[in-house]
Order: C-alpha cells, then structure tokens, then sequence
C-alpha cells in the first residue's frame, strides 16, 4: 500500500514489480489525474476524500479565520503524509517519512524513511485502509481524461516553493507569557521576504485553524494562548495563489527557531504523552526490553492490563502488574544498569513537571523500582 501526495509513473512501476499480491495507491485527485491511464494498470487507486481542495475553496483565506467553539469537530484537509505498509506473514511493516512515489525521491534527492513494525492484524494493509475509509477519508478514483497543468499553473507552483523555503528561513518563533499558566506563541520576520501576491497562512501543529501573516508587522502572526507542554517549534504553513483559472496552494510543515521558551517544556511534554499508568507501563517495558524480546513482553503486560481491567474471572486476584518488568529490571542491574539511570531520569522528570508517578506506578512496581534503584545508585 502506498500514500504519497505525489506519484510518478517509474516510482509506481517499479513498487508494483515488488508486489506478489494487489497492489493499493491513495493519492491527491489533482495528481492522479495527470497520470496516463496505464501508469495505474492493475492497482487499486483511492483517493484521499477532501471536498475543500478538490473545490478549490479555501473560506478562511477570503473571510478571514475562524475559531471553533470547544468541542466542535476539526476538519482537516489537504494530503501530506508519505507512508508505504507492506506484510510479510503475520508482520506487517509501516514506512513513513519524506519520500513520494515519484522518480525523484527514489533516485535523485536526499530522503528519510523510517520503518515502524508490528503485527499485521492491528498495522497490515487492510487495518490502515479501513481506518481511512471508517475516517470517511477514502474514495474510489474514477479514472477521466488525462489533464495537464498550463504554463501559468506550473509557474505559480514554482513560485508556491520558492516563497515557502524563503519563508522558512526568514521565520522565527518567539513564547510570551498569556497568565494561568498559559503560553502565547508568536510569528516574526528576520528580514524581509518579498510575496508579492500570494497569500500566507500558518499554525502551530497543535491548533486547527490557519492565521493570515500580516508580513508587514512585528509579529506578523499571533496564535492563541496554549499549554507549556503544546509549545512547538513545529509550524503548518499556506502559501495561495491563483491562476485564471483555478486556486492553488501549498502546504509545508517547518520546523522553525523557538525563542524565549519557559522552562519545564521537555518535563512537561513527557509526563503529557506518559500521563496514564499503561502507557507509562510499556514506555518503561521498551527501556528495559533487549532488541527481539519486547514483542514477548508486552503481550504479557497487554493481558495483565487486561485482566486488572475486566477480573481474571475466576475470582483469584490479578497477577502483579510489575511482573512482566521484574526480569527486565533485574537483567538490566546486572548487564546495562544506565537503562535503569535512563528510567530514573524519567520519573524525576515528570515529577518536576506535576505529575503523580506514585498514582501511575502500581504499587507493587514502585516498591520493586525503589529497591533495584537504590542497588544501581550503590554500584555508581
């Protein structure tokens, strides 16, 4: 299976020689319709279902943006991710990163793909696809006339890219304080950049809705207030423009200079992502883990999460969720006592940023963690 914005005919045929059974593409309308018919002979083509691009209507650039009440639904648009998702067995494996199916990204430029693991049932083929078609993400490509772009159209589009790495390079991310704990990112400009027409928008990658960039002002954009532990340095920008014939845009993520960050942040993030006792129960499973035995591990941990859960059934207590992490930890003393330093780490750090590890700990782990840290903390 292959997700990619982009596609090329050489990239696409060379993937399908690779591929003993069916063979399924997700792709942008707009690019899947320059492609010859027999590029896509033999494949399962599905598009991925945005109203907003294939319309050409983007509201919050004419109207001004929008915020949405709490609790509304987020809509999102427009294809970016890159991912390809094979099997082998009852394995499946997901890459993602910034390679598109094109000839280019596969012979020509610098690109990074990373491989994600696990099994075919929960990250095979059929669970990604039907994730999207359940997203309402998916729809059947119909197949039309081959269309090309005008010359007005391509050179907009060089324009689109040109303006976007200008921009990345010129931005610069600035924090204030909101009050009640609450942090205020802010756009500025390190020198001046030339648009001339177009139009730009940005977000940070947490918050749902593009803001104009008054290019002209000190900041030219301010978001609304926001959590230490969503500040990013990560920025989705737009940049628009328009052809007599239809609007085009460009969506980039960018990853810009973060200034005036409050202390804490990185604390604050980790006991975010680690804030309930099973994810920070298999964050710890994958320190401790040796390369080829996680696997094993944490299917022991999934079953006695789900039997603290829903009872074991019989009436007999659960077994000790720190059970699974008692031959790790004891492994780790002995053999590579810094993983047990790195967990240490962790847990101060979370602490220092609020959160209650002894809520998150069960008991019988935090007792059993005491112990063994206090015998690393004697052989250092």
């Amino acid at each position: 299976m292959v997700v990619s914005p982009f596609v090329g005919p050489e990239a696409l045929a060379a993937l399908h020689a690779q591929v003993r059974e069916d063979m399924t593409l997700v792709g942008r309308f707009d690019e899947l319709r320059t492609l010859d018919p027999g590029a896509i002979q033999g494949i399962d083509v599905e598009v991925f279902d945005d109203p907003a691009m294939l319309l050409d209507v983007d509201e919050d650039l004419v109207d001004g943006p929008t915020v949405p009440e709490e609790g509304d639904p987020v809509e999102l648009s427009g294809l970016h991710a890159k991912a390809y998702v094979g099997e082998r067995g009852r394995r499946a494996a997901v890459y993602v990163g910034s390679a598109n199916a094109t000839k280019g990204a596969f012979a020509l430029n610098v690109e990074f793909l990373v491989e994600l693991e696990g099994s075919r049932k929960q990250h095979g083929i059929d669970a990604v696809r039907d994730g999207l078609r359940d997203a309402g993400l998916l729809r059947p490509f119909q197949a039309g006339k081959r269309a090309q772009l005008d010359e007005a159209g391509e050179s907009l589009e060089r324009a689109l890219e040109r303006t976007a790495h200008e921009l990345a390079m010129a931005l610069r991310a600035r924090v204030e304080p909101a009050g009640e704990g609450r942090w205020r990112p802010l756009l500025e400009l390190s020198h001046a950049v030339d648009v001339g027409d177009l139009a730009v928008s940005a977000r940070p990658l947490a918050e749902p809705t593009l803001r104009p960039l008054q290019l002209g002002a000190s900041p030219c954009c301010t978001f609304p207030p926001t959590s230490l532990s969503s500040l990013s340095a990560f920025f989705a920008l737009r940049v628009s423009g328009r052809t007599a014939s239809r609007e085009h845009h460009l969506d980039v993520t960018v990853r810009l200079p973060l200034d005036d960050v409050p202390d804490g942040r990185i604390e604050a993030v980790t006991a975010e992502l680690l804030g309930d006792r099973e994810r920070l129960l298999r964050f710890i499973l994958l320190l401790l883990s040796d390369e080829g035995d996680s696997d094993r591990m944490l299917d022991e941990l999934e079953t006695l999460l789900g039997e603290h859960s829903a009872g074991t059934g019989t009436g007999a207590p659960a077994p000790p969720l720190g059970l699974p992490l008692l031959e790790p930890m004891l492994r780790a003393l002995h053999r590579s006592p810094e993983r047990l330093g790195e967990i240490d780490r962790l847990l101060r750090d979370m602490r220092q940023a609020g959160a209650n590890t002894t809520d998150l700990l069960p008991p019988e782990l935090e007792a059993l963690w005491t112990t063994i840290n206090e015998l690393r903390e004697a052989r250092t």
